[in-house]
């Protein structure tokens, strides 16, 4: 069989063929996912999407190896904070990773990641930077933003044998990517309302009882959202 003719095989059994769609009762490792069969799992999740600001300002203004230092920095500290509070890592794309919560307490333990990032980002990252990388003349700093996103999804495995893996369809691993797009100046973390409902504790208040979290205008994503951000609030690891 030719490529064609199995790229076209391929397509219209997805296409045509039924779908074996089932409740998920945790995130499913990449191999609890068939391959070949048209075969999904249906899971209410939180996603936290942590992504590192003009990363291709670095690229082009840094050394390869400087700007590699940020980058490796930044997504290994996402990661440890991330499976220190029980998400699951699902997706790293250049300088951007993806972590996915699912069971009690989602929404704080991802809330409690993303400010706890944020922390580190400003008195870790960017301090360590500022003594070890070659910058260039002007001001640069190392930012990021952290979007997180509830609700229900569809975990798919995509890709062909030996190079695949979970791809998750639906509006909150969509909009929690959005909204780590988002750049303002007193903002780095920014959450759907339906997350926002779900965080408590120290998560949603500070040592004073303040909230952390304040409303900021719709965001349309194929619907209008409200969202709320950490007025660059952050948490002590």
């Amino acid at each position: 069989m030719s490529i064609k003719q199995t790229m076209e095989s391929n397509v219209t059994s997805m296409m045509v063929g039924s779908w074996n769609i089932r409740d998920g009762r945790d995130v499913p490792d990449t191999e609890a996912i068939g391959l070949g069969t048209n075969v999904g799992v249906k899971l209410r999740a939180t996603y936290l999407y942590a992504d590192l600001a003009k990363s291709s300002d670095f690229g082009q203004l840094l050394a390869p190896v400087d700007a590699a230092k940020i980058i490796k920095s930044f997504l290994f500290c996402a990661s440890v904070l991330i499976k220190e509070h029980g998400g699951h890592i699902k997706s790293f794309d250049g300088d951007r990773v993806m972590g996915i919560y699912h069971g009690p307490d989602k929404e704080t333990r991802a809330a409690r990641t993303a400010l706890k990032l944020n922390w580190v980002v400003q008195e870790i990252i960017d301090p360590k930077a500022r003594l070890w990388v070659n910058w260039p003349k002007g001001s640069m700093m190392v930012k990021h933003a952290t979007g997180i996103a509830t609700g229900e999804a569809l975990l798919i495995r995509g890709g062909v044998r030996n190079d695949n893996d979970i791809a998750s369809i639906g509006s909150a691993p969509n909009l929690a990517a959005k909204l780590s797009d988002r750049r303002t100046e007193d903002g780095r973390t920014f959450a759907c309302y339906t997350t926002w409902l779900g965080i408590k504790g120290d998560a949603a208040n500070d040592f004073f009882g303040k909230s952390r979290w304040s409303e900021i205008q719709n965001m349309t994503v194929g619907g209008s959202f409200h969202i709320f951000k950490a007025t660059n609030d952050r948490m002590i690891p």
